[in-house]
């Protein structure tokens, strides 16, 4: 949804975007810290928190 508010030429804002989002993975794996940010198909990216504790309840 933002990427078609920001720009009329989408396919060139989500080529950015995907470059971006893998020099962020990159960077956050060099951390140790893996599967953060989920790909989301149709959608874009979601971020999530590996270290979270997932409550089953």
């Amino acid at each position: 949804e933002l990427m078609n508010h920001c720009m009329n030429d989408s396919d060139a804002l989500e080529r950015t975007v995907d470059s971006h989002v893998s020099k962020l993975r990159k960077k956050l794996e060099e951390q140790g810290i893996f599967q953060m940010l989920i790909n989301v198909r149709g959608v874009g990216y979601r971020l999530d928190n590996p270290l979270a504790v997932k409550d089953d309840a």
